[in-house]
């Protein structure tokens, strides 16, 4: 693993470390701590998430245009500096404007990390590279619940604001370890070139469905943990690490495989079956250890997915307008989260847990049918070296002077 991977890897971890407890423990506090209405819960979190679906697009293309690396460094900023203040302010008015700029610090250096990280990807290995990036998200997300679950439990959420806060200041730090990329102008027109391809839409639709499926996790699961299996908070953060651990095996394991076999094809159908199945098959399990056991056949599926989606959108889109595109494919994929969590909860109150298991895993398992009938001969393209040829000559020398030298660094 070269040290530009190990630095990204790094900050990517430390992101979704720091991410993560607040966003996810948001609602419980507003609840328990400050005691807020259903509705004034709804408007603050619907906010937090109206506004990193507001910003991503725009950081997207300031990362194509201005320096990727100093956005990083505001909301690296914003993230410390929003957290430090949640841990003080009580009141309604604040707090929402608190959590509107977390929102918008967490998008900021979200989009630009992984629009810089695939700018500057090596060709060689790109499988390897691309997972072991991944792995720091997923280690991230996983120990940062644990933590965040622990700290609220000995502290209250005040503590995990200030934890954030100290190690958002860390990230700021940690940023001035990676590489900045140069700004290329270009007509802003050019991003609809970049999406309308049908390669393109079927990436869209692979992350619309792992979209679905988050969506279902994000609204029934912890309801099903508590409710139907009976699991304690504490025992339900210990599910975290275990799934995060196990995703950064299997994403690893995945990009050795793309990079011997050079196509995605049966990584990407086995992903999607198996992320389905066990999606549905959640439902059946009473104990934590089968909690446990049935999430892990599925996180495998999603791990595969994941990566394969990933490698997909480092391959389809110039360099140069990476940024902007990929906020675009953030920004479809935030839509449809917001719409499985929507439909998952419909389906939890009139039908059961049942319904809403199903209905994101018979998702995974229809567009995996579709795409073994229909879409070979796509998946064999978006697994080879497809990157748009740029639009003007001179920005078609400088991107290719970018990707001789990415070369040759990776080499």
């Amino acid at each position: 693993m070269t040290k530009r991977v190990a630095a990204f890897t790094a900050n990517n971890f430390l992101f979704t470390f720091v991410a993560w407890p607040v966003t996810c423990y948001m609602s419980l506090y507003l609840k328990e701590d400050l005691g807020l209405s259903p509705n004034r819960i709804g408007l603050i979190v619907s906010l937090f998430s109206f506004t990193t679906i507001l910003m991503t697009v725009p950081f997207g293309y300031l990362s194509d245009r201005f320096s990727p690396r100093k956005l990083m460094h505001g909301g690296a900023l914003v993230i410390a500096a929003s957290s430090f203040l949640l841990a003080f302010f009580k009141d309604m008015g604040p707090v929402l404007v608190l959590v509107v700029a977390m929102g918008a610090g967490i998008s900021m250096f979200g989009v630009s990390l992984f629009s810089l990280f695939y700018k500057l990807l090596g060709v060689k290995g790109k499988g390897t590279q691309i997972s072991v990036f991944l792995s720091g998200m997923y280690l991230g997300w996983g120990f940062g619940l644990l933590l965040g679950g622990r700290v609220i439990g000995a502290f209250g959420m005040e503590y995990v604001f200030l934890t954030s806060a100290a190690l958002g200041l860390a990230l700021f730090a940690l940023t001035f370890l990676i590489e900045d990329s140069s700004p290329i102008r270009f007509n802003i027109v050019d991003y609809v070139g970049d999406i309308r391809r049908k390669e393109v839409f079927l990436v869209i639709a692979i992350f619309v469905i792992i979209a679905l499926h988050f969506g279902t996790e994000h609204a029934v699961y912890p309801l099903f943990l508590k409710g139907r299996v009976g699991l304690s908070y504490r025992r339900i953060g210990e599910i975290y690490p275990i799934m995060g651990i196990w995703l950064s095996v299997i994403g690893i394991l995945s990009g050795i495989i793309f990079d011997r076999a050079k196509n995605a094809k049966y990584l990407l159908i086995g992903g999607l079956l198996a992320s389905g199945v066990f999606q549905g098959l959640t439902v059946l399990a009473r104990s934590f250890w089968q909690v446990v056991d049935i999430r892990l056949v599925h996180v495998l599926g999603d791990s595969m997915v994941i990566f394969c989606a990933n490698v997909f959108v480092s391959q389809i889109f110039a360099r140069t307008r990476l940024g902007g595109n990929y906020g675009f494919i953030k920004v479809v994929e935030a839509i449809g989260i917001s719409t499985g969590a929507v439909a998952s909860g419909f389906l939890l109150h009139r039908f059961g847990y049942g319904a809403a298991f199903w209905f994101s895993g018979g998702a995974c398992i229809a567009l995996a049918l579709f795409i073994w009938a229909f879409c070979s001969t796509l998946i064999n393209k978006l697994s080879t070296r497809t990157e748009l040829v740029p639009s003007t000559s001179t920005e078609f020398i400088l991107s290719e002077a970018e990707g001789l030298s990415i070369n040759s660094v990776e080499g």
